[in-house]
């Protein structure tokens, strides 16, 4: 099945990577496949194959919103997928990368910055493609591709290139962040199955975050994508942990290695008492769900002794020391320098 499940991810990348145009409206295509089992074409008649192929399609999705507005958001959508896959096409996604520290790193001017780093988390981002006004962030175009169901080929792209940031990177450890809706051994994963069973080294500096911020589609899916992944070495994170979406019910399917709370929570435990108790509160629960518990979202020097009270473990956020990091994109792949190492 392996050996037919490359041949049709490259044919599902690149039907999906262009899009279709008519009468100067541009559009990307949702594609689907998947195994069924059936008799032999030879042994149906007409009707029974017309059967089979009707009830082999994905039913589409019903939580999608038909009242007023909706078509008009649909072209929002879609407008903003097109910019996404003409940046795909143009080679221009590249990562910004922040260090996943450990609290007393920060909280120390004296600690190994180097030796205290767990993982570096990638932050995608899209580089304008001519005529448009600025880069597009995960915030402003993966909330659009999700509702459009598109995602699956975005985060394909971003996980391909962080292997391939890791085979260049020889020691570090990096982190890739994929949408709910693609937490499924499917056919789109066939080339990273191939190449973290072919280069273990890789899996087991790959961490795979799964944003939290949605509900996962199909939970028995979820379990089974991460179950593969860590036995193949990889870590499993689960982002946005208290930001929406059913967290708990994640937190039982994926079997997290690391929970990253949601950034709320440090910035309303600025605010005051209140706060830093959920903060608090936030971490001790997260430590009974994985070993690892990071807070997010720190900015400024105050947050980090704000969330080493709490009792933080590892701290992630602009305000994070050697958060600072250069990346330029040559030849399609991702460069990086990092100020703490050679």
């Amino acid at each position: 099945m392996r050996s037919a499940s490359s041949p049709i991810e490259t044919l599902l990348a690149v039907l999906g990577a262009e899009p279709v145009r008519a009468k100067g409206i541009a559009a990307l295509v949702q594609l689907h496949a998947d195994w069924i089992e059936v008799r032999s074409p030879a042994q149906l008649g007409t009707s029974e194959i017309e059967l089979t192929l009707w009830t082999a399609q994905p039913f589409p999705d019903s939580r999608e919103s038909r009242a007023d507005g909706g078509s008009q958001r649909y072209r929002a959508d879609m407008d903003v997928a097109v910019r996404v896959s003409e940046a795909l096409r143009a080679e221009a996604l590249s990562f910004a990368w922040q260090p996943v520290m450990h609290a007393s790193t920060n909280a120390s001017s004296h600690a190994s910055t180097h030796a205290s780093i767990f993982y570096r988390a990638g932050r995608a981002r899209l580089a304008p493609s001519r005529g448009a006004p600025a880069s597009l962030t995960p915030e402003v175009f993966m909330p659009c591709l999700q509702r459009l169901g598109l995602a699956r080929a975005f985060d394909r792209v971003a996980v391909r290139q962080a292997l391939a940031a890791l085979r260049l990177q020889g020691s570090s450890h990096i982190g890739v962040s994929i949408s709910a809706q693609s937490t499924k051994l499917d056919h789109w994963w066939a080339s990273m199955l191939a190449a973290l069973d072919e280069e273990p080294a890789l899996a087991s500096r790959l961490v795979i975050e799964i944003t939290g911020s949605a509900a996962l589609p199909d939970l028995e899916a979820a379990r089974h994508f991460c179950v593969q992944m860590q036995l193949r070495g990889c870590r499993i994170a689960l982002r946005d942990f208290g930001g929406g979406g059913d967290n708990l019910a994640a937190v039982q399917a994926c079997g997290p290695d690391i929970v990253k709370l949601d950034a709320s929570f440090l910035r309303r435990a600025r605010d005051g008492a209140f706060g830093r108790d959920c903060l608090r509160g936030m971490v001790a629960l997260c430590a009974h769900f994985a070993s690892h518990v990071v807070v997010d979202g720190v900015e400024r020097e105050d947050d980090v002794q704000v969330a080493a009270r709490a009792g933080a473990q590892w701290l992630q956020g602009y305000g994070v020391r050697g958060a600072e990091r250069t990346a330029y994109t040559y030849q399609g792949t991702d460069v990086h320098h990092y100020p703490d190492q050679q």
